[in-house]
Formats: C-alpha cells, sequence, structure tokens
C-alpha cells in the first residue's frame, strides 16, 4: 500500500538536504520524482518556499529542479574539485572531511597525484595542531632562576606520553615555545598545511639566536616560497636569510668556527671506521670537488666501483702516496696502483690507474710495467713501493694524467659571487659560494683572490638571473657550458637541491630542450642542465619541458602535472 504521508516526509527530507551518501543521495532523488509523477500534491502538503511562484511546465519544473538540487549546500562534491581544494586552499576540518569521502580508484592518475599532496598538506595541518597542544601544555619559558616551576618539567609530560626520550622531549617544548614567541607566522602557515615540520625545525633551529624581530624578518623572506620549495632549497633559503640579516654575527660565528677546525679519526670495529673534518665552507667545496672530480674520472675509465666508493678511494689515494713518496699525486702519476682496492680484496686489472678527463678516451689498459709488477708482488695492506727511489727511473708522465680534470669540455671550478662594490672595497656585502648556496663574508673573499681568477657577470636586477650572449654551436663550447653552469648553478629539475650529491649544475648533463633532431640550436636558451635521471625521465619516460619567456622552465610530467624551476637568483636572497 502507498504511505503518502511517509512518502511526503521523505520528499521533505531530501528537499532540507539530509543525505546519508552520495549513492543515497541520488536514489532518494530518483525516489522524490517517482513520487511526483504518482501523487497529486495539494499547496498545503508541499513546503511554499518550494513552489514556483506560478505554475510550471513540464520544461520549467526540470529546469528548477535541476536548480534545486545544485543548489542544495549538503550535495556532495565532484571529486576532482575536492583534490584540487586540497592541493592548494588552507586546510580545515571540513576539507579533511571531503577528502576521506573520495575514492583514489575512481580518480584519474593526475588526480591520484593529487590526492597524494592533498593528504600531505593534512599531515602538516595535524602536526600543526599537535604543536598548538604541546604549546598549551607547556606554556612560556620559565626564568633561568625558577628550575623547580610547572613549565620547567614540560618537557616530561610532552615524553611520557608521546612516548619521546628525553632530549626529543625537551627540544620539541623548545621549539613551540620559540615558535610562539619568535616565529608566529611560521606556526600559521604550517596550519595552512604549506610547511612540514621538517622545514618548520629548520627555522626554528636556525633562528634560536635571533631576536623577535629578527625573526620576522626572515619570516618575511622564508615564507612566502617555503611550501614550493624542497627540503634542501628551504634549508639554503633559511641559511642565506639568517646570514644576511645579521651578517655582523655571521662573521664573528665563522671567526669562532675557525679556532674549531678539527680533523677526527673514529674506528667502529669490524674493520670500518669514519674521518670527519671541520673546516671553512670554500675548504669543504676545494675537497668535495676534488675527490668528485677524481671519482668521476676513475669512473669514466672503466672504474667499477661506486662513486661514494672512489671519492674515498681519491683521499685514501693521496694520502698513501704522501706518506710512500712523499708527494700526494705520484700514485696516481706513475704507480697505477690504488692501496685502497687492495685492501678491499677488489681484483686489479689496471683499471685503477686509468684517470683520464671524463670527455677523454678510456682506453684498455692502464699503468706502467713496473706498476703491474709491483701489483703482483705487493701484499695486500702493505705500504707502497717507492718507484721514485728505484735504480731504474720511472715511466715519463701520461698527458692525459698531467692535465686537470675536466667536465663539459672545462676545468672544474669552485665559483664564489661577490657584488662590485664590495670587490672595489666600498662595501662588505657578503659573498656567495655557488652551489651549496653558503654565504661567504667579504673579508674572506678578499682573503681567496690574490689566487683566485675574475670573471664579470652581468645579472638582471629584478630577477636576479644571469645574463649572457646566446653564441650558436653544434655541440656546446666550453664558455657556452661554463655559462649555464654559472646560471643554473643547481640541476634545473623539480626535485633538486643545492647540498644534493648530483645538485649541482656542472656535475649534471647538458641537455638540448629542444632536441638537436628537431632542429633544436645549441644556444643558452634551448639547453638547461639536468641530471642524469632526470634528462633520462625526459628523454624514455615521457617528461617534457619547456623554456619559458621569464628564463624559468616548465616540467610536465606523464600524467599532465606541471612543475615551475627557476636558475639561480644572483641577489643573494632566499
Amino acid at each position: 500500500m502507498f504511505d503518502h504521508d511517509s512518502h511526503i516526509h521523505e520528499g521533505r527530507a531530501i528537499a532540507a538536504g539530509v543525505l546519508s551518501s552520495e549513492d543515497d543521495y541520488y536514489e532518494r532523488l530518483a525516489a522524490f520524482d517517482s513520487l511526483i509523477d504518482e501523487v497529486e500534491l495539494s499547496a498545503a502538503e508541499v513546503d511554499a518556499n518550494l513552489l514556483p511562484a506560478e505554475p510550471w511546465a513540464e520544461v520549467g519544473f526540470e529546469a528548477w529542479l535541476e536548480e534545486l538540487v545544485a543548489a542544495d549546500p549538503d550535495r556532495p562534491r565532484d571529486p576532482a574539485a575536492v583534490v584540487g581544494d586540497g592541493e592548494s586552499m588552507p586546510v580545515t576540518p571540513g576539507l579533511i572531511c571531503e577528502l576521506v569521502g573520495v575514492d583514489s580508484s575512481r580518480l584519474d592518475e593526475s588526480a591520484r597525484i593529487g590526492l597524494a599532496v592533498a593528504w600531505s598538506r593534512v599531515e602538516n595541518w595535524a602536526a600543526a595542531q599537535k604543536l598548538v597542544a604541546i604549546s598549551d601544555v607547556a606554556g612560556p619559558e620559565p626564568e633561568p632562576n625558577q628550575t623547580l616551576a610547572d613549565g620547567a618539567f614540560a618537557w616530561a609530560e610532552v615524553g611520557a606520553a608521546l612516548r619521546l626520550g628525553d632530549g626529543e622531549a625537551t627540544g620539541l617544548v623548545h621549539a613551540v615555545r620559540h615558535l610562539h614567541t619568535h616565529l608566529p607566522e611560521t606556526l600559521a602557515t604550517m596550519s595552512t598545511g604549506e610547511m612540514s615540520w621538517r622545514k618548520v625545525r629548520t627555522l626554528v633551529d636556525r633562528t634560536a639566536s635571533l631576536t623577535a624581530a629578527q625573526c620576522a624578518e626572515v619570516e618575511a623572506r622564508i615564507l612566502a616560497k617555503a611550501g614550493g620549495r624542497t627540503p634542501a632549497q628551504h634549508d639554503a633559503a633559511v641559511r642565506r636569510a639568517v646570514d644576511r640579516i645579521d651578517p655582523a654575527a655571521a662573521e664573528d660565528r665563522r671567526k669562532q668556527r675557525m679556532s674549531d677546525i678539527a680533523l677526527v679519526r673514529a674506528h667502529y670495529g669490524d674493520g670500518m671506521g669514519e674521518v670527519f673534518a671541520r673546516m671553512p665552507s670554500e675548504d669543504v667545496e676545494t675537497v668535495w670537488l676534488a675527490a668528485d672530480g677524481w671519482a668521476r674520472r676513475t669512473k669514466e675509465a672503466g672504474d667499477s666501483r661506486a662513486l661514494d666508493q672512489l671519492r674515498v678511494a681519491a683521499l685514501v689515494t693521496w694520502a698513501n702516496s704522501f706518506l710512500t713518496h712523499g708527494h700526494p699525486t705520484t700514485c696516481d702519476l706513475y704507480c697505477g696502483h690504488t692501496h685502497f682496492v687492495e685492501q678491499q680484496g677488489v681484483e686489479q686489472q689496471g683499471q685503477d690507474a686509468k684517470a683520464f678527463p671524463a670527455d677523454g678516451p678510456a682506453e684498455e689498459t692502464g699503468g706502467t710495467e713496473q706498476a703491474r709488477k709491483a701489483d703482483a708482488s705487493t701484499p695486500a695492506g702493505s705500504p707502497l713501493p717507492s718507484l721514485i727511489d728505484r735504480d731504474q727511473p720511472p715511466a715519463a708522465p701520461d698527458p692525459h694524467r698531467d692535465t686537470p680534470p675536466r667536465r663539459h669540455g672545462r676545468p672544474l671550478t669552485i665559483n664564489i659571487t661577490i657584488d662590485l662594490p664590495t670587490f672595489l672595497g666600498l662595501t662588505d656585502h657578503q659573498g656567495e659560494l655557488l652551489g651549496p648556496g653558503v654565504l661567504i663574508p667579504a673579508q674572506a673573499i678578499r682573503d681567496l683572490l690574490p689566487d683566485a681568477a675574475l670573471r664579470r657577470l652581468v645579472i638582471d636586477p629584478m630577477s636576479g638571473h644571469l645574463l649572457d650572449a646566446s653564441p650558436e654551436a653544434i655541440r656546446p663550447s666550453a664558455a657556452l657550458a661554463g655559462f649555464c653552469a654559472l646560471r643554473d648553478v643547481t640541476a634545473t629539475t623539480p626535485t633538486a637541491g643545492p647540498t644534493s650529491t648530483s645538485g649541482a649544475a656542472g656535475a649534471g648533463d647538458l641537455d638540448h630542450i629542444i632536441a638537436r633532431a628537431d632542429g633544436g640550436p645549441t644556444t643558452r636558451r634551448n639547453l638547461h642542465s639536468p641530471t642524469r635521471r632526470w634528462h633520462r625521465a625526459k628523454t624514455h619516460a615521457g617528461w617534457t619541458v619547456i623554456a619559458n619567456d621569464d628564463r624559468t622552465w616548465t616540467w610536465t610530467s606523464p600524467t599532465g602535472r606541471t612543475y615551475r624551476t627557476q636558475p639561480h637568483d644572483y641577489r643573494l636572497g632566499p
């Protein structure tokens, strides 16, 4: 039997928007249509607000019904629209509820990536809510003489509840107090989902010695771009911002740390240990560049070891050569022998002597006849024989070995920039060690100038990008390759950061954006510096990249998602 009253009640419930799910919504809507078809309702039985001002025709009724459904605030939204808001809009409890209802299996590939981004932003939001709760528990920092105040033991409650160690709990309490008093905008940005705890912690740690006003200046420089940076890029930006805001303190800290220069060794057992060196940033880059260049040249010559193993082998080879011959390069020049390899039990077939330029020939044999005989007679772990002290003179130097390593046809260099007024002694602005993004005090750069080669750079004052001519060539010339390395500084890929192992532009590939086979010219605009992995993704995995008019690049994934990258900003701003 048809229950007129129950259908009236159901129809009103639908019109009022009482819905349990998307499927249920449309089932009830269909039932409402059937109800209208089957029952003639009187005006008294229908809410007057639902009736049109004038009687409707059949077409008018359908339009009114569609308008009514569209205006229903409880109608489930299109999942793609929900995902889009999750990627870009501030995270709210309502948005989280909508994301919960999105079924990833019904999305296309791009929307699935977007859903992952949205949930990552929800993670950031949730972490911010945790910090707010801890801040409310911890309260303000007690005065130094209030060692027995309640706040002095906030770490205990936090550590016990969250199952943290004492040190981690103490650090967390300090961090939330610093956020509350010195970095409130950072916490607010994190609460929108834009910043992860990893990035927030970098700001907390780097600004620990700054005043509240200085912290506000750091936030003004950092927060607007923080969400779009990788963690490594964010770390470099924060480091530069702090050094720029308080350059005098940065110079004082450098002088203080110069007294902390140290070389420390530690042995862990199992025949393994560690050497740790603390030194000025420019010296760090010198050691790294030399070891990395040696490793890549040896790898190119056919050595099968990993680059990290070869970088360590470079240091061991130079040290062993000095101890044996009194000079760190003798073994590279004459011995054809790597002590590190024999200690590791690696079969030696002459490949360790093949240290040629990365763009030069890789010969099939290496080392002198004396060296090969020494390899066969020297027990593993024994000191190297002193070939120079023998009666028979050593072989003549190999011209390849006597040539400094090169990459893309140019020598390996450490690049430090400084503005012209500081170079002339008119100001004391900091310079920048390109690659890591480390700021160097002006006086430290002046100390390096007597041994440095100088190169003039013309910078766009609005964008900070490097400006130069665009020569035409079939293969990028050394000058053009050098310009691209100086312009890009770090790899021009969506995930590259200034501290990544292969992140330096000069250490990666030099790629034509429009392939030469498709008529692409060898010019500054058509060249960029991807890492080898991203170069392969562009060539084989459906990724594309275009050069924009503002000198930036846009990468597009196979799903159609886009990622913008840009060259180095020489204005030193983060």
